[in-house]
């Protein structure tokens, strides 16, 4: 299976579950096995690191996570979190997420210009490692959001 089908397929799944309500405790499962899995499937096969010119290759790489842990952040923060009346804490992305996610593919492209431009050989790892941290990212900013309205019935709208 080729890496740049599973970065696409990672993104559509994560698109797919996140503009649609979920429940907090079936999307933990989506917010740390999806990320899990970008992970090992990018470190599978000699990993996203390019061993021609490695300092490059891991400043970029840490580059791109930084820019999807920010991404993973505002996503949530874009995202409606709240809690039903029986307890159970929902989130769901909203159109404004849509920009934020708009802007992370912009940013994670300027990012690979600026690979191919130096040399450094990535494939879709570098990216994958990226999507993983704006997951994990998302997640426990979500976690933390609906954290003080548990078994309230409130509602923390988004930012």
């Amino acid at each position: 299976m080729s890496q740049g089908f599973v970065l696409v397929a990672g993104l559509g799944l994560a698109a797919w579950l996140q503009f649609r309500p979920q429940r907090l405790s079936a999307e933990f499962m989506h917010g740390w096995l999806l990320p899990a899995a970008l992970v090992l499937a990018a470190v599978r096969g000699g990993g996203p690191v390019d061993s021609g010119r490695p300092s490059l290759s891991v400043l970029l790489l840490v580059a791109g996570s930084v820019t999807g842990l920010v991404a993973g952040g505002l996503w949530a923060r874009t995202s409606d979190v709240w809690v039903d009346l029986s307890g159970a804490a929902w989130s769901r992305a909203r159109g404004r997420t849509a920009l934020v996610w708009a802007g992370a593919v912009a940013v994670g492209a300027g990012l690979s210009g600026i690979t191919v431009l130096a040399g450094v050989q990535q494939g879709a790892e570098a990216a994958m490692l990226a999507l993983a941290a704006a997951l994990v990212a998302r997640t426990a900013v979500v976690a933390l959001r609906a954290g003080p309205w548990r078994g309230s019935g409130g509602r923390a709208a988004a930012a």
